[in-house]
């Protein structure tokens, strides 16, 4: 039954170009209408795109509309893996956003988040919250490399100066107060991988 499927599938492409499920009309290489609303005939409202996904000629995914504009566009919310810890956590291709909501202000609490090594994850995106930010940790008696707040297993370029000197942490307060992001009780950063390195994007 599979092979009988599939088989059909290709001759229906092979005819027309385009493949539709649960769609007698589709508008692009392949279309799946799971709501089974759309027009028989005429392109589908946008009210009937809502719950259809498409895959264009150029490789465009659409989700809730048939005419993506880019590689991947989503016409509705979008949700992201999210993990909260008061504990050292080991970031992976799984996660997104790690909130650290415990103390990590002295040698016995100090607390490390494990990043990837950047050459194994070149465009992955992390957002990282410590709760238990502003000065705690880091109260200057401490010289930098015993800094005790958040920290993170590999170095993060966070600026360069006019000098070329490339500056890089694994304080996450540091990287987000040195250049001006966010200060306070909270530190928020968000990290890229070009391949080589960890990048901070934005706080």
């Amino acid at each position: 039954m599979k092979k009988t499927l599939f088989f059909s599938l290709l001759i229906f492409y092979s005819l027309h170009a385009q493949i539709g499920i649960n769609t007698q009309n589709p508008q692009e290489a392949f279309h799946i209408d799971a709501g089974k609303d759309n027009n028989i005939t005429d392109v589908p409202t946008l009210s009937q795109q809502v719950n259809d996904i498409v895959i264009t000629s150029n490789g465009n995914f659409g989700i809730g509309t048939i005419t993506p504009n880019s590689i991947l566009q989503v016409n509705g919310s979008l949700s992201m893996p999210v993990v909260v810890t008061d504990k050292n956590y080991t970031l992976t291709d799984r996660d997104y956003s790690v909130i650290f909501n415990g103390l990590s202000q002295d040698a016995a609490s100090h607390v490390i988040f494990t990043i990837p090594d950047p050459s194994t994850c070149k465009g992955r995106i992390y957002k990282i919250t410590s709760l238990n930010g502003g000065l705690n940790g880091h109260s200057g008696a401490y010289p930098d490399t015993n800094e005790y707040g958040l920290a993170l297993s590999i170095p993060v370029i966070y600026a360069k100066d006019d000098d070329g000197t490339v500056r890089s942490s694994n304080s996450v307060y540091k990287i987000g107060n040195s250049v001006g992001g966010t200060k306070g009780f909270a530190d928020r950063i968000t990290i890229q991988s070009d391949g080589n390195n960890w990048y901070c994007i934005d706080y």
